[in-house]
C-alpha cells in the first residue's frame, strides 16, 4: 500500500477506535453491567481485528505512521 494511502487509512482507523471507545463509555454509563459486558466485548471484538488484520500490518509496512503510544507486536515466527 502506498505510504499516501496508509497514512489515510491510518487516520480513518484511528478515529473508529476513537469513537467507538467513547460508543463503549456511553454504555458503559448508562446501562446495566450484564449489558454494558455484552456490549463492549463486541466492541472489543471489532477493535482487535482493527488491530491486528489494518493496524498492525500497515504499521509494519509504515512503521513512521504509527503513533508512539500504539504497541504493535512483531509478528509471530
Amino acid at each position: 500500500m502506498e505510504k499516501s494511502v496508509a497514512s489515510e487509512v491510518s487516520g480513518y482507523v484511528l478515529e473508529v477506535n476513537r469513537l467507538l471507545n467513547r460508543a463503549a463509555a456511553a454504555v458503559t454509563k448508562s446501562t446495566s453491567t450484564e449489558e454494558s459486558a455484552v456490549f463492549n466485548r463486541a466492541i472489543g471484538e471489532v477493535l482487535g481485528v482493527l488491530l491486528l488484520e489494518v493496524v498492525n500490518p500497515l504499521y509494519r509496512a509504515h512503521p513512521d505512521l504509527k503513533p508512539s503510544d500504539l504497541y504493535v507486536p512483531s509478528p509471530p515466527p
